[in-house]
């Protein structure tokens, strides 16, 4: 194999790590620059490579996504290594850190400061990224920043509402502020539905939403007002024959109703 075919084995990322590991001893320098940037190579191959003599072949081994985070401190904690490299590292340290969702807030709140931007956008899309910071970003210059913002779980509806009643914002951005609020909307309605300690009065207003799985819940629930479970009765005669409600009210007296086949209840 002569060294053109030996390089471009080692840039193609279908290589087996078994060939990687082979090729990360060859005496080209090239050939260890694309093994060490071989996202396919083995951690093991890439710690071996960090201390290369090649300027750019540790420098590839700082960018590379498959370098451990342990092999990334090594090279950001380095007294020796170039400063070039090493930034390289502790950027990738903190894209890490900010994709994480167990990063902590307060970690997240640093890391929003970073010039680097893809760090910026990685803390916008965590849904640990605290409230302030989160509308801090809805005026960042960047779309996919803001519009990370409007897709984040932790983002608050106050902040979602700012995005979408904005007069300058990106249609693409407000409509997923909308969305998000309209789906939260639902949501709560949704719990408030299946929650037992909901008043009768909000469920009876609940049996009248267009959403199905809102009113199935009220079906189900065994404080919806008995009139109301008779207007539901023949949209959902299995979940009310379920309701436990029902079951207390025949053992407390068995005349009192009965389910007919109609649907409906009788007195």
């Amino acid at each position: 194999m002569n060294i053109e075919q030996t390089q471009k084995q080692a840039q193609d990322i279908k290589t087996s790590p078994e060939i990687l590991a082979q090729l990360a001893k060859n005496k080209d320098n090239l050939t260890r620059r694309y093994i060490a940037n071989n996202p396919n190579t083995p951690k093991k191959i890439l710690d071996y490579l960090s201390n290369d003599k090649d300027l750019l072949v540790r420098g590839n081994v700082a960018g590379n996504f498959s370098t451990s985070d342990s092999v990334l401190r090594k090279i950001a904690n380095s007294p020796t290594e170039n400063k070039f490299i090493i930034e390289i590292a502790n950027v990738a340290l903190d894209r890490r850190q900010a994709q994480n969702k167990n990063t902590s807030p307060e970690k997240l709140a640093q890391l929003a400061q970073s010039k680097d931007r893809i760090t910026q956008k990685y803390v916008s899309a965590n849904p640990k990224t605290p409230e302030k910071i989160l509308d801090y970003f809805i005026n960042d210059s960047d779309l996919f920043i803001r519009n990370n913002v409007a897709k984040n779980n932790g983002t608050s509806d106050s902040t979602l509402r700012k995005i979408a009643n904005s007069s300058t914002e990106h249609l693409s951005t407000i409509n997923v502020a909308r969305n998000v609020l309209k789906r939260r909307a639902i949501q709560k309605k949704e719990t408030q539905a299946r929650d037992e300690d909901s008043s009768p009065e909000n469920l009876a207003k609940l049996a009248e939403n267009e959403h199905y799985q809102i009113r199935q819940y009220v079906a189900s629930n065994p404080n919806t007002p008995l009139d109301v479970l008779e207007k539901l009765a023949r949209e959902f005669p299995a979940e009310i024959m379920a309701n436990s409600i029902l079951e207390l009210l025949l053992l407390e007296n068995p005349s009192q109703l009965y389910f007919g086949k109609n649907c409906q209840f009788s007195h």
